[in-house]
């Protein structure tokens, strides 16, 4: 029997499922709850949840919630009504979404996030803000970004790979890329691809673009992520083939004498 309306079923607010004394003391043996506290299940949206509570009705031990459909969706522990120690959780399809510490209701330390049942990412929080080094993965487990986080921005060395696997890195201010960011063929041999500067997370100054040996392919200037002036395009030889004009981010002007 369950003591709730269905208002209170979505909420869960001061709602349990009424258990005989033998299924409470089962409950609790299984979950294992400390002396002082007793076992309870409760029904919420999403199927319902077991765990400890305390004399105050608040969760305090160790507890599990489960779909509708009887997969489980998350197992840890609280502490006096706050997640605290180490939680798993799944989605409705049983497959894993995420897995890492609380202290005291917030994230702290190492966690894991997966898509699919694919790690995509992996790092530190503190206080429930992305903080220090972190990883990201492709749906296939390929590295694609690894860096730095400070209270939930970027900061700091970054490096990024893109989908042939050409390496790019710089740096990041509060998010945005800053100063010279280098990208290259490869990731062997060592043979730049592009290289130039940003300013306020939008390129800035004069960039190039090399071919696979090495040879300039593309040369001009930017203005706050946007074209100007003069910019020139180059065959693998290195002769020039393309003559361009740029304003406002808009080309004026264009010639090239050959694909």
């Amino acid at each position: 029997m369950v003591a709730c309306s269905v208002v209170a079923a979505l909420t869960c607010v001061a709602c349990h499922e009424e258990l005989t004394d033998a299924q409470r003391a089962e409950l609790a043996r299984r979950l294992g709850c400390e002396a002082g506290s007793r076992a309870e299940r409760r029904p919420f949206w999403y199927g319902h949840a077991e765990g400890c509570v305390d004399a105050d009705g608040d969760w305090h031990g160790p507890f599990e919630a489960f779909w509708a459909n009887g997969n489980k969706k998350a197992a840890g522990a609280f502490h006096r009504g706050r997640k605290h120690g180490r939680w798993w959780i799944w989605l409705r399809s049983g497959r894993i979404k995420e897995h890492g510490p609380f202290v005291n209701g917030r994230q702290e330390g190492d966690w894991t996030f997966y898509e699919n049942g694919q790690k995509i990412s992996e790092g530190q929080y503190r206080a429930d803000s992305k903080h220090g080094r972190w990883v990201y993965f492709d749906s296939t487990g390929r590295k694609i970004a690894e860096g730095t986080f400070r209270r939930e921005k970027k900061t700091g060395p970054w490096i990024t790979w893109d989908a042939r696997n050409r390496r790019c890195q710089g740096e990041m201010i509060r998010g945005r890329k800053t100063g010279r960011w280098t990208c290259y063929h490869g990731p062997e041999p060592e043979v730049r691809w592009a290289e130039g500067d940003y300013l306020d997370g939008k390129e800035h100054g004069r960039w190039t673009v090399r071919h696979e040996n090495g040879r300039l392919k593309r040369a001009g200037e930017y203005r706050l992520g946007q074209r100007a002036g003069t910019w020139h395009d180059y065959d693998e030889a290195g002769e020039q083939i393309g003559e361009y004009e740029y304003r406002d981010g808009h080309m004026v002007r264009g010639e090239r004498t050959r694909p």
